[in-house]
C-alpha cells in the first residue's frame, strides 16, 4: 500500500476500497468504549482481483468502518439512497511500459473526493452490466443483500396506515355518538351508553355487522309544542310548563341546522311536528313560532335594538271596594306600562299577599291586553302551589327552595327571555318577581368567584346577571312593553341582603316600602306612605289626581307611619272607589 503524505497530517487508516473481504468480516459491529488505541499500519499485499485499487489515483476519503452498512450490488448499480461510494476524481490508467514516463507527484493537501449520489432509474431502462468495468464490493456483517429479484418486487402499499386511519375514524364516530348521548339532558345520561359503544366496536373489529345497522323506520309524526331552550352548543329542546320546564324530563330535540334555518331565538313558543326514534323525539317540521308563521316571527326586531322611553300609560289595579291593597297602590305608587319597580319588604309584612292581589287585578282588568308572568325564585313549595292554583291564566316559572342553585338561575333566565320574545312581537308583559334578593344569592353561590369579595360575603360580580335581568323592564315605541315588579328583602339581620337592596335601590323607577311596625299592628297593607312613590308620575296620572294626592301627602306628613296609614285607610273605607274619594276631596277643598 502506498501512503499519501498530507502536509500537517499523517494518514494511517485504510480506505474501504482497499479492505479485503476476509478482513472486512472481522470488523466488530460495535467499537469499544474509551479512547481507541493506536494500531500500526499494516501493508496489504496486492491481489490479482480488480476489487483493490492502489496508488495516488485511488486515494479516497477515509470512511469509518461502522458507517459502512450498505453493499454495492454486483451488477454495478448503486446500493441504495443511503449508501455513498467514494470514487477517485480520475479513473485509474494502466501502467505504461515506457521508461520515459514520469511518475505523477501526489497532490498537496486533502485529495479531492467525488460522492456518487443515488439516482432512481426506471426499471425498464436498467443498463446491462459491463464486464470490463471492475465492481467494488465490500461485505460486512449485517449488510443487506440487494438482489435483482428483490429489486423487482412490487412496491409496498400503505395498507397498515389506511387500516390505522379507519380505526381512528371509527373511534371518533363512536366517541361522538357517546358524547351526544350524554348531552341529551333527559335524565338518561350515560345509561348503558358505554356498553353499546363497546359492542359496536367489537362487531366492527370482528368483521361482523354492527348492531342496528339497518335504518329504522321513524314513527308517524305527531303534533308537539313547547318553549325552546337553546343550549351553549347550538341545539335546543322544547320544554313543557306541565313539568315546570324540567331539564331532566323527556323533551323534543331541535337540531342546530333547524334553529339557524328558521332564525329561532331563545324562549320562543314553537308548534310543529315531531317523530320518535331510538334516540328520542326529533322535531321535523315547524308550523308556527309564537302563534305566527316562522317567516314573520323572524322579522321581529331584536329586544336590544328597541328604544326605551318612560312609562306613559297607567295600569289600574283597583277591582273591589274592600281590596285596600290595590287601591292603595294606585294612589301611593302608581304603576305604568314599562315600569321597573321594587317592593321593599321585611319578613312577614304581607308582600306575598300583595303580589297575589296585583296578579289577580291584571287578570281581571287586562286579561286580553297584558300578558301576565310570575317568577318565583327559591320560594316555599306551598307558595308555588298557591300561585299556580290562584292564577290559572298566568305563566308561572317557579323553583322551590329544595332545588339546586343552578336551577334558580336557569329558571330566571328562561323567564326573562320569554318576556323579551313577547315584547318583540308587540305584546305588553307584566312580570312579578319574588324575590330579587334570593336570585342574587343564587348567582353568588353558582358563579365562580372573581377573587374580590365585598362586605357581607357577596362576590363583586355576583350581581351582574341579576342587574341585567331586572334592567330588562322598559317601555318601547317600536314594540310592546315589559313591566317588572320585584321584591327585595330588608331587615333580615343579614348584611348581604342589605347590600343587595342598596345595589338595586337606584335602578328602579318605583318603590313601595312596607313597614314592619305597621304589620305588627295587623294593619294591612303595611305601606309606608312617606317613603313610597313613583318617578315621573305626572306622565301616568291625571293632573287632577296628582294635585289631590299631593294634598293627602301633606296632610299625613306630620304623623307617624302607623297613624298615617290608619287615617288613609279610614278615607278608603269611607268611599267605594278612589275616583269618588278624590272628587269629594275636590269639592271640600
Amino acid at each position: 500500500m502506498e501512503s499519501v503524505d498530507v502536509p500537517g497530517k499523517k494518514t494511517s487508516r485504510k480506505s474501504s476500497a482497499e479492505i479485503p473481504v476476509e478482513e472486512a468480516q472481522d470488523v466488530p459491529a460495535r467499537p469499544r468504549r474509551g479512547r481507541p488505541r493506536k494500531k500500526p499500519v499494516e501493508e496489504v499485499p496486492e491481489t490479482d482481483g480488480s476489487a483493490i485499487v492502489s496508488g495516488t489515483e485511488a486515494a479516497v476519503k477515509p470512511v469509518r468502518r461502522r458507517a459502512a452498512k450498505a453493499v454495492a450490488p454486483e451488477n454495478g448499480d448503486s446500493a441504495g439512497p443511503e449508501a455513498e461510494i467514494a470514487v477517485h476524481a480520475a479513473p485509474a490508467e494502466p501502467a505504461s511500459d515506457s521508461s520515459d514516463s514520469v511518475p505523477e507527484q501526489p497532490a498537496e493537501g486533502r485529495p479531492k473526493v467525488i460522492r456518487q449520489r443515488f439516482v432512481r432509474k426506471p426499471r425498464e431502462q436498467e443498463p446491462e452490466a459491463d464486464a470490463s468495468v471492475p465492481s467494488i464490493k465490500v461485505v460486512q456483517e449485517g449488510a443487506a443483500d440487494f438482489s435483482e429479484d428483490a429489486a423487482r418486487e412490487p412496491r409496498r402499499t400503505n395498507e397498515p396506515q389506511r387500516q390505522r386511519f379507519d380505526r381512528q375514524n371509527r373511534r371518533n364516530n363512536n366517541d361522538r355518538f357517546n358524547k351526544n348521548r350524554n348531552n341529551r339532558q333527559d335524565g338518561r345520561n350515560g345509561r348503558n351508553g358505554n356498553d353499546r359503544v363497546k359492542n359496536r366496536w367489537n362487531n366492527n373489529q370482528e368483521g361482523g355487522t354492527p348492531q342496528n345497522s339497518a335504518p329504522r323506520e321513524l314513527a308517524p309524526p305527531e303534533p308537539v309544542d313547547g318553549l325552546l331552550e337553546i343550549t351553549n352548543k347550538g341545539f335546543g329542546f322544547l320544554r313543557k310548563p306541565d313539568n315546570d320546564f324540567d331539564a331532566f324530563a323527556e323533551a323534543v330535540y331541535v337540531p342546530q341546522d333547524m334553529i339557524r334555518r328558521f332564525g329561532l331565538r331563545p324562549a320562543v313558543w314553537v308548534h310543529g311536528q315531531a317523530c320518535r326514534h331510538d334516540r328520542g323525539i326529533l322535531l321535523t317540521e315547524i308550523a308556527s313560532v309564537n302563534g305566527v308563521a316562522p317567516e314573520r316571527a323572524r322579522k321581529n326586531p331584536h329586544f336590544e335594538e328597541l328604544k326605551a322611553v318612560n312609562p306613559n300609560k297607567r295600569i289600574s289595579f283597583e277591582t273591589r271596594p274592600e281590596r285596600y291593597t290595590t287601591r292603595t297602590l294606585d294612589l301611593i305608587a302608581p304603576i305604568g306600562r314599562g315600569q321597573r319597580g321594587l317592593i321593599v319588604s321585611p319578613p312577614r309584612a304581607g308582600k306575598t299577599t300583595l303580589l297575589q292581589h296585583m296578579a289577580e287585578a291584571i287578570l281581571e282588568n287586562y286579561r286580553d291586553s297584558i300578558h301576565l308572568m310570575v317568577l318565583l325564585v327559591d320560594e316555599r313549595p306551598e307558595e308555588v302551589t298557591e300561585f299556580k292554583r290562584s292564577l290559572p291564566g298566568a305563566e308561572v316559572y317557579a323553583s322551590s327552595n329544595d332545588g339546586r342553585v343552578r336551577d334558580h338561575c336557569r329558571m330566571a333566565e328562561l323567564c326573562i327571555e320569554r318576556a323579551k320574545r313577547l315584547v318583540e312581537a308587540g305584546q305588553h308583559v307584566f312580570l312579578l318577581m319574588d324575590s330579587i334578593t334570593r336570585l342574587a344569592r343564587a348567582y353568588n353561590n353558582a358563579d365562580k368567584g372573581s377573587g374580590r369579595t365585598m362586605s357581607g360575603g357577596i362576590d363583586a360580580r355576583a350581581l351582574e346577571m341579576p342587574r341585567r335581568l331586572f334592567a330588562a323592564a322598559r317601555n318601547t315605541r317600536q314594540a310592546g312593553s315589559l313591566t317588572i315588579i320585584a321584591t327585595a328583602l330588608v331587615e333580615t339581620n343579614s348584611r348581604m341582603d342589605d347590600l343587595i337592596f342598596q345595589e338595586f335601590k337606584g335602578t328602579g323607577n318605583m318603590e313601595l316600602v312596607l313597614n314592619r311596625r305597621i304589620a305588627e299592628q295587623y294593619i294591612f297593607p303595611a305601606v309606608d306612605i312617606l317613603k313610597s312613590g313613583t318617578r315621573r308620575e305626572e306622565l301616568i296620572m291625571p293632573e287632577a289626581w296628582l294635585y289631590k294626592m299631593n294634598l293627602i301627602r301633606r296632610a299625613l306628613a306630620g304623623h307617624k307611619p302607623v297613624e298615617a296609614m290608619e287615617r288613609f285607610l279610614f278615607f278608603l273605607n269611607k268611599y267605594p272607589s278612589n275616583t269618588q274619594m278624590l272628587l269629594d276631596l275636590k269639592q271640600k277643598a
